[in-house]
């Protein structure tokens, strides 16, 4: 991508998102991280430098319609990028511009549970974004995000032993290899910290085997990284309840 172009995309970012630490520009830099992260050592036999470039555009922008509220802000984003910076994009073709829309769109809920690999270009962009995103909700940051969005709507530790029972059930599926029902366990979201962290670790194994082919070994060990230190930090946290 042009460096003007990244430039300004950066310019739109900041004014819409601020420095809010848990979805504003800090957010939105370690996304872009992880997304240079991969740039380094991908799979040029899946992916060529056009899609990279489109994929850039889809994670610097993918949060745009956050100040507009969290449900359905995806989509919002999309109609404001439309509606107000369709000249800040009109480099790029419409027939690619599909592409940058519908990863925004679509990053909140992501690949559809029927879709084991992401195989068209379409499907390829929405997947790596998520993935990216999610890669920010695991890890060291991913805990202190965790706690300082939740920490005044939830308790911190599970209360009730069908939800301990729930994270353990949870843990054993992710140390098995097996991939959750992503919608059977949201609710966990808004449990408690823990269970939030458990389902963070668990779509995000989820989300990485729809894309893994795509993947190379330098990101790969930063997920397994961050997945680990999450786990761990579950794990000893549930001791404190036993």
């Amino acid at each position: 991508m042009e460096k003007k172009s990244i430039e300004k995309l950066w310019e739109i970012i900041e004014l819409a998102l601020g420095d809010d630490f848990v979805h504003g520009m800090p957010h939105i830099k370690n996304v872009h991280k992880n997304f240079e992260l991969f740039k380094k050592d991908y799979s040029k036999e899946e992916i060529d430098e056009k899609f990279i470039n489109l994929l850039e555009y889809a994670v610097i922008l993918h949060d745009i319609g956050r100040p507009l509220g969290f449900k359905n802000h995806g989509f919002a984003g999309v109609k404001f990028l439309m509606t107000f910076f369709s000249e800040d994009l009109s480099s790029i073709k419409k027939e690619d511009l599909i592409y940058v829309y519908h990863a925004i769109e679509h990053h909140c809920k992501g690949l559809k549970e029927e879709k084991k690999t992401a195989k068209t270009n379409k499907d390829k962009c929405l997947g790596l974004l998520v993935l990216f995103d999610h890669m920010d909700a695991i890890g060291k940051r991913g805990i202190l995000r965790a706690i300082k969005s939740k920490s005044s709507e939830i308790p911190f530790l599970p209360k009730e032993n069908e939800n301990i029972s729930r994270i353990k059930k949870l843990l054993e599926a992710y140390n098995k290899d097996e991939e959750i029902d992503e919608m059977k366990y949201k609710e966990m979201k808004e449990s408690s910290i823990i269970e939030h962290l458990t389902y963070n670790l668990c779509v995000t194994f989820n989300i990485q085997n729809k894309v893994e082919y795509l993947l190379r070994s330098k990101i790969k060990k930063e997920i397994q990284k961050r997945l680990k230190f999450m786990e761990e930090y579950i794990r000893i946290n549930l001791e404190l309840l036993d």
